[in-house]
């Protein structure tokens, strides 16, 4: 009577969609427990249709259904599919939970870690997992998550892989919204979190040359960090149709080209405690959904306010130790040929003096000490503050106007100041 039952659910749920089609048959059973093999033929995915097989157990409480599940091997064309991408079989497994009485469920597939082999090299594929549970009837979690992977080369130059792409402990969350009247869902806030995502590589195999080549120095290497990543991203509802988008990141980056060179680590560029929040729009979401679908990007603009914003809540970082934030608002008014008809800039800017006085470039340092005697820069303390706009094609620092639309714009001198306001190491540098 239960394998009947099954059964028919399961013909309603093919008979309400062609894409995925589930069978269950039976093998053995008890009064609360149930055993038995479901197939799953999923008829269009990247890999062409796909059919699975797991061996189910199905267990009864009184507090609700749980299931476990194991991949079959040999059942199916998965096997078959993953062989010619040289890709070993997979053993998949999951468990799924439902409570009646809470309306509440939860469901996981896990799959096992396998190695890829390259051209060059061989890559490790960590184990991965997805997570659905949900904690209401109108709404849905799902999460992603996985080991990582490693991939290495088996070239080596100066003793050492010719390259080297680490991604450690990738988690995606994704909360979904359900709304029963329309039987519609939508996304709400996305979270992705990294540990760390390093790219080390030979600047020779980058170029071209191979290990056996002469050189003057086989030990030249780049590298790129990023690390503790959280990036956090979310829909926000403006009005009927119409929404903005809100991200958030968290990060570090460190970076050196080159990071090594003659046998030795060269110091490169540390930025910690990386910070970016801003919010982007407004855009119908109906409308850039059947631009995207069919590939009329030129109407890209179409489906998106006029003028366009992206308010920067912060953007900050701390360079070897140096800080430095900016925050503001830009704008972005098209015409009605979708060219850019005008843009409005308006940002608070501020950096630490040390950041100035290590990195700021010689050639830049008169025209900054200009700027900075003239009030279009101020300073506070250990930190420099200015606050820059462009309007109607005029730019101002710190509500000082710097004209540059007319054909009689003065020149460099002349927009920053007269010289009676410059100290005499300063008069010294422009004459």
């Amino acid at each position: 009577m239960f394998d009947n039952k099954i059964n028919q659910a399961l013909k309603k749920f093919n008979d309400k969609q062609n894409k995925l089609e589930l069978f269950y048959e039976s093998k053995a059973h008890t009064v609360f427990s149930k055993n038995g093999l479901l197939f799953v033929n999923i008829s269009k995915t990247p890999l062409g249709p796909v059919k699975l097989c797991f061996d189910l157990n199905l267990d009864f409480s009184l507090h609700g259904v749980s299931a476990k599940f194991n991949s079959v091997r040999h059942k199916g064309n998965l096997d078959e599919i993953l062989r010619a991408y040289n890709i070993p079989s997979l053993k998949i497994a999951g468990s799924a939970n439902f409570d009646p009485v809470a309306l509440k469920g939860s469901f996981d597939v896990n799959v096992d870690g396998f190695d890829y082999q390259l051209s060059d090299g061989a890559c490790s594929i960590g184990s991965q997992k997805l997570y659905a549970k949900n904690s209401s009837l109108n709404s849905v979690n799902v999460i992603y998550e996985t080991n990582g992977i490693k991939c290495e080369s088996s070239k080596l130059y100066n003793a050492r892989p010719a390259y080297i792409a680490l991604l450690e402990d990738l988690k995606v969350s994704q909360k979904i919204n359900i709304d029963r009247k329309s039987k519609q869902f939508s996304l709400d806030a996305t979270n992705i979190d990294i540990k760390k995502l390093l790219l080390d590589s030979s600047t020779l195999y980058l170029i071209g040359f191979e290990p056996e080549d002469k050189v003057k120095d086989k030990s030249i290497r780049d590298r790129i960090d990023l690390s503790n990543v959280s990036l956090k991203t979310k829909l926000l509802n403006k009005s009927s149709g119409n929404y903005s988008i809100f991200i958030d990141l968290n990060n570090s980056l460190s970076f050196a080209f080159p990071y090594m060179k003659e046998n030795k680590v060269v110091n490169g560029y540390d930025f910690n405690d990386m910070h970016t929040s801003f919010e982007f729009g407004q855009f119908n979401l109906k409308k850039l959904e059947q631009i995207l679908k069919f590939g009329e990007y030129i109407e890209l603009p179409t489906a998106f306010s006029n003028p366009i914003e992206m308010n920067v809540k912060d953007y900050s970082f701390s360079l070897n130790g140096a800080k430095a934030r900016t925050s503001g608002l830009m704008k972005v008014l098209f015409k009605n040929d979708i060219s850019v008809k005008d843009v409005y800039l308006d940002f608070y800017l501020e950096s630490e003096k040390k950041l100035i006085d290590e990195y700021l470039a010689k050639e830049y340092l008169s025209s900054f000490n200009i700027m900075l005697n003239n009030s279009l820069i101020s300073r506070n303390n250990d930190f420099y503050k200015t606050h820059f706009v462009f309007k109607d094609k005029k730019v101002t620092f710190n509500d000082r106007e710097m004209d540059f639309s007319s054909d009689e714009t003065q020149n460099d001198d002349e927009i920053l100041t007269d010289e009676s306001h410059l100290d005499e190491n300063i008069q010294s540098e422009i004459q």
